[in-house]
């Protein structure tokens, strides 16, 4: 049944398809500030996230930049993302590593959609 006369109620968005840790490697200095290989892990912020479907338009756009997007996300809108250099962030998602190659806050549904390329060879 239609409700012509009723205004439509605003529906929340579920984020329940796991849990994304965004971290920042570190690493070490001696006494004279040269960077070392030794790094340690600094946890950011960690979210709820859910899945979002990546697009034909989104796949072309990457791979004009030789670029293979691998997993689109949504989390709750986290505009703080863009204080950080983006090639220093990395989310975690199931024990997978990611960087980030998009981002797009939308605040309409007070999101924020992350689009992420799997790194194979993580040397951090």
């Amino acid at each position: 049944m239609i409700n012509l006369g009723k205004k439509q109620e605003k529906v929340n968005q579920t984020y329940n398809d796991g849990i994304a840790k965004f971290v920042k490697y570190e690493f070490g200095k001696d006494k004279f500030n040269t960077k070392l290989t030794s790094k340690t892990e600094k946890e950011i912020n960690k979210f709820w996230f859910r899945k979002l479907n990546i697009t034909s338009v989104e796949k072309y756009q990457a791979l004009q930049v030789d670029t293979e997007v691998s997993r689109r996300i949504a989390i709750r809108l986290f505009p703080q993302i863009d204080d950080y250099i983006l090639s220093d962030l990395f989310i975690i998602i199931k024990n997978k590593s990611y960087t980030i190659s998009r981002i797009w806050h939308n605040h309409k549904k007070n999101e924020t959609e992350l689009s992420l390329v799997e790194v194979i060879k993580n040397e951090h």
